[in-house]
């Protein structure tokens, strides 16, 4: 497994075939079944998952932790799915998860399950979810398929999100996008909350609002916890 450190911005067409009543599960066990360059590495974070899981952070380095949180969620998701975890090895669990998730959200499109693998139906799923953003934000789509219309998706809600936020986005990948806009967030929830943020980094921002300020953070809705995938 991946170490997920987890800073899953709102691209929720990213993650087209899970769905939960837990925003944040819907995402995060996509990117930790795959990995996704929307996320930005932050142990800062991955404590706060770890916090809402009920699981403790301290003394315990950022592998240890992210396991945790990855396990955790998983048997959350399959309880939540009354899927039976008792005696079961994590990877079995996290198969029938995902299978139950693509299943549930085909039903919920209207979309034909019968004599259909997982493989097979997770693709119609992702294309119907993709086809609706790519309907919404009038993307041209002759000649493009779906993986190619799924970063155009991503790629176009990440640069109205940054030029929202007052960013520069000409010539700029993904990732580089998704870390400015992460950045730029935590420095105004740093200012917001009276924190000095001359000369500090972004991880060191981070600390300090989950060490000192969390329950004002959360209360008011505050970077991360503004996020759709953080607890509220």
């Amino acid at each position: 497994m991946n170490i997920f450190y987890g800073v899953v911005f709102s691209l929720y067409i990213a993650f087209p075939f899970l769905a939960s009543a837990n925003e944040y599960d819907k995402l995060a066990l996509e990117v930790m079944e795959k990995g996704h360059p929307s996320v930005v590495e932050s142990k800062a974070i991955l404590k706060i998952h770890a916090k809402e899981l009920g699981i403790e952070a301290e003394g315990k380095d950022t592998e240890t932790l992210s396991k945790e949180v990855h396990q955790t969620m998983i048997r959350n998701a399959a309880d939540e799915l009354g899927i039976e975890a008792e005696g079961k090895q994590l990877e079995m669990l996290k198969a029938e998860v995902f299978e139950a998730k693509v299943i549930k959200q085909a039903e919920v499109l209207g979309i034909k399950t019968e004599g259909k693998n997982i493989k097979e139906l997770a693709k119609e799923v992702k294309k119907q979810k993709v086809n609706k953003h790519v309907n919404d934000l009038g993307i041209y789509t002759v000649g493009k398929d779906t993986k190619e219309l799924k970063k155009e998706v991503m790629r176009t809600r990440l640069t109205m999100e940054a030029k929202a936020l007052g960013l520069e986005t000409e010539g700029k990948d993904v990732e580089t996008l998704i870390s400015e806009i992460h950045a730029t967030k935590a420095k105004q929830t740093a200012d917001l909350l009276g924190i000095a943020t001359t000369g500090r980094d972004v991880e060191s921002l981070l600390e300090e609002i989950i060490t000192n300020h969390y329950e004002e953070a959360k209360e008011k809705s505050l970077y991360p916890f503004s996020e759709r995938y953080m607890y509220h």
